[in-house]
């Protein structure tokens, strides 16, 4: 048995990022950083810290300052699955992360479907033969709500809230709050009936900072994970077998 050592998985997000302890092949703990300073805090032993993609000038400075080995994901090395994608140059860390998170031995045989809400909304398919085949991309609900009061004179800014109406909103504040809302878990909602109807044996996952805001687990058999991407890191690391 192949023998890994403890290692730091680090996925940067848009807002914040999200820090992954691995030991003895297995998830330990999970911490959140807002910006660099705060994740130099977190780092409490000299693990080596694996990174699927750093596109922030300040997070590449500050992660070439640290004394932690970094070791980078490398999108044209090993993969876990088989790529249809027409441009896979660009195809995102984040969304190749979730793929391969789901390429246990177990699940290769499944149709998969994964969702992960955040910044944007991206569905990612990869079919029973192991092969990616594409997927989706729109924007997430800050950028909508954003987008409503950037574009309009009049309409305020808001963040998203835990309650909302799908079908009514009975003032501006709740009207732009049920548009978004209601507009994302619709179309979530089609997207997995429609490859319900076209794909047998489909398993659906669900992952990101936004997740949460929507009831969609109980009548679509959803398998949550938060920490998708971080496990994708992970097994990434392992299959690349990224030198220390």
């Amino acid at each position: 048995m192949t023998h890994f050592p403890s290692i730091y998985a680090l996925d940067i997000g848009n807002t914040r990022a999200k820090l992954a302890l691995f030991m003895d092949d297995a998830l330990h703990s999970i911490s959140f950083a807002d910006n660099p300073d705060s994740l130099k805090l977190l780092l409490t032993h000299g693990f080596p810290i694996v990174v699927s993609n750093v596109s922030h000038t300040e997070w590449t400075d500050a992660l070439s300052l640290l004394p932690n080995p970094i070791l980078d994901i490398q999108r044209e090395g090993n993969l876990p699955f088989h790529s249809n994608y027409a441009s896979p140059k660009t195809l995102g860390m984040d969304r190749i992360c979730n793929i391969a998170a789901l390429c246990h031995p177990h699940q290769i045989t499944q149709n998969r479907l994964v969702i992960d809400i955040g910044t944007c909304v991206k569905m990612d398919f990869i079919d029973e033969n192991n092969t990616y085949l594409g997927g989706s991309i729109a924007p997430g609900i800050q950028l909508q709500l954003n987008a409503l009061h950037d574009y309009t004179a009049q309409l305020p800014k808001l963040a998203p809230e835990e309650s909302f109406s799908i079908l009514l909103g009975n003032d501006t504040h709740s009207s732009m709050q049920s548009g978004v809302m209601g507009g994302i878990q619709a179309a979530i909602q089609w997207r997995i009936t429609e490859f319900n109807n076209r794909y047998q044996n489909l398993q659906v996952y669900m992952t990101g900072g936004d997740a949460h805001y929507f009831d969609l687990v109980q009548k679509n058999n959803i398998f949550v994970d938060e920490n998708l991407t971080l496990k994708g890191i992970y097994a990434l690391y392992k299959i690349q077998s990224l030198p220390i």
